[in-house]
């Protein structure tokens, strides 16, 4: 019994390893690709990325600070909590448009297929 709950064990640290490992690769991936826009649209302002790739932001009294969303038409909306410091709403909205381009690759993708 020891040994599968030691079998066991190494086997979810194992798994729970290459997830962490993923979602660190992922990030560094979604960094990369938000710096390569902003150097293609001159622009550090993330409200001038969302404006360009037509993301509409829609500000409530949401339980979530912040959260992306692509509706049936292919529009995409970042919506953010009303009251949150101007730092915050921009952090927020950096990592909500991290969203917007894994999404939109993943639509483009199964739109193709």
């Amino acid at each position: 019994m020891k040994v599968q709950n030691i079998i066991f064990g190494y086997v979810l640290i194992s798994i729970l390893l290459k997830t962490i490992r993923n979602i660190l690769v992922m990030k560094n991936y979604i960094k990369k690709q938000i710096r390569i826009l902003m150097i293609l649209h001159n622009t550090k302002d993330i409200y001038v990325l969302c404006e360009h790739y037509k993301i509409y932001i829609l500000y409530g009294n949401f339980d979530l600070k912040g959260a992306f969303f692509i509706d049936e038409n292919n529009t995409s909306f970042i919506f953010l909590r009303k009251g949150l410091s101007p730092q915050e709403e921009i952090n927020i909205l950096i990592h909500e448009f991290g969203h917007f381009m894994l999404h939109k690759q993943q639509y483009l993708l199964n739109r193709r297929s």
